[in-house]
Order: structure tokens, then C-alpha cells, then sequence
């Protein structure tokens, strides 16, 4: 649980006979520092309502991209997106949706089995966004995970640290993940999670 925060209304907001302005002062008195700051009431409302590291599931339907070889739509019983042996560079795309306009993408995590009887499978993914623009729209990487390269049975993770993606209404991302499989090898994809800070 955060420590208490103590909110002081300042002598500019006291004179207020209706709600607060956003540029009105207030005084934090935080509890745990005893320790006190001035901060304008838009500012401070931000800084209370903001939260880190917050993860969750990414949301949205993968498909197959430019060059094929997944599997998004298997006859199985199974949640899961899955590429077969002997495929070179191919592409899967996952839209990444259902996260709030303002909110600000800080890192991103893949999760997948390979199997590999010993031959090698590599597996890297490019975070990029479409932004809507009148021409056509735009689009753009943002930025690539280490390259993942395998020679044994994996339950593998790629994790991507160190983003500041924020989240706009005309601004879509999404992940390119392009993926070889040596013969006797295949990837069974499970999905991701992406962690944000809530403003």
C-alpha cells in the first residue's frame, strides 16, 4: 500500500468559492517523508492518480504478415499462435489494443515454447505504431527485441525494457514478429504481456 498522502489546500485555493482551477496551488504534506511540496491542483491530481508497472495481457487478434508460415487459426482446442518447421523469416503481426489514450507503454514481454531437437530457431519482433495521418497512414519502429536464438527445448520470454510509448487516439501499435525454424523444430506462441504507467 503507498504511504498516505495528506492534502493542504494553499491560500490561492482557500479563496475559491467553486471547484478548483487547474493552475490553483496546493500544499502535499507526504506522511511518510514528513515533507511538504507545492504543486499546482492539475499537477497534484495527476501525481495521485499515476501509476507504475502496472502489466497486463496484450489484447488484439494476431495474423499472419507479409511472409507466411504461421498457423493463427489451427483446428486445436488451444489459445495459441504456432509456426512449423523449415519456415524462414516468417511473420506473425500482433495489434496491441485496449490500452487507455494518455497511458505510457515501459516494456514489453513475449511468451512462446520452441521445440527443438537440437536444430536452431531465432525469433525477433519490432515494436512499431501506425499513426492515422490524411495521406495514408504512417508507419514506424519504435524499437527491436535482442534477437532470441535457441538450440533446445525453450519455454522462452523476450522481454523488451526502457520504453516510453504513450498512447494516442490516432496512434496504433502494434508487433512485427518474424521468426526461422530449422527442420524438426516449431514455436507454439502464447501471447504477451505489456506494462504501462496510468496517468
Amino acid at each position: 500500500m503507498p504511504a498516505p498522502i495528506a492534502l493542504e489546500f494553499g491560500r490561492n485555493l482557500a479563496r475559491q468559492s467553486g471547484a478548483p482551477a487547474s493552475g490553483d496551488e496546493i500544499r502535499i504534506h507526504d506522511v511518510s517523508e514528513d515533507d511538504v511540496v507545492v504543486k499546482t491542483w492539475s499537477d497534484a491530481v495527476s501525481a495521485i492518480h499515476s501509476r507504475t508497472g502496472q502489466e497486463y495481457q496484450i489484447a488484439g487478434t494476431p495474423k499472419v504478415g507479409g511472409t507466411a508460415g504461421w498457423v493463427v487459426a489451427g483446428a486445436t482446442n488451444l489459445a495459441e499462435q504456432t509456426l512449423p518447421a523449415s519456415q524462414t523469416g516468417a511473420k506473425l503481426i500482433v495489434p496491441i489494443r485496449n490500452l487507455k489514450v494518455g497511458w505510457i507503454i515501459t516494456a514489453l514481454k513475449l511468451e512462446m515454447q520452441i521445440e527443438s531437437a537440437g536444430g536452431t530457431v531465432t525469433v525477433d519482433c519490432d515494436i512499431r505504431t501506425l499513426t492515422n495521418v490524411a495521406a495514408d497512414p504512417t508507419d514506424a519502429s519504435v524499437a527491436t527485441f535482442t534477437q532470441l536464438s535457441v538450440t533446445a527445448d525453450t519455454k522462452a520470454e523476450m522481454t523488451k525494457t526502457g520504453l516510453s510509448l504513450t498512447i494516442a487516439a490516432d496512434v496504433w501499435p502494434y508487433l512485427v514478429i518474424t521468426a526461422t525454424t530449422a527442420a524438426s523444430t516449431d514455436i507454439r506462441f502464447l501471447g504477451g504481456t505489456v506494462t504501462v504507467t496510468e496517468n
